[in-house]
């Protein structure tokens, strides 16, 4: 069992790594062709891989959880997530 994060109605186990590696982000720039996965505009150097379920509620760290964002759509999203990724 992993280091747990303490939220306002429940206690989350929480992936011990938090960084996706080299094989991982280029797994998600390859499967979005370089594109952000939220707004499509073309990926600069600066891309951030961002956890769809955020890794302080549980997101794993793996290319299933995983994105490719511009910076400023991985910021603007912080650590909450869409409708629709709750219940996948």
């Amino acid at each position: 069992r992993g280091p747990v994060a303490k939220g306002r109605a429940r206690e989350v186990v929480v992936d011990p790594r938090r960084r996706f590696n080299a094989t991982e982000r280029a797994a998600l720039y390859r499967d979005t062709e370089g594109h952000c996965a939220e707004c499509d505009r073309e990926l600069d150097p600066s891309w951030h891989a961002d956890h769809v379920t955020p890794h302080t509620r549980g997101g794993l760290t793996h290319v299933i959880n995983g994105q490719p964002t511009c910076p400023r759509c991985n910021l603007k999203k912080g650590a909450r997530m869409d409708y629709n990724d709750r219940f996948q």
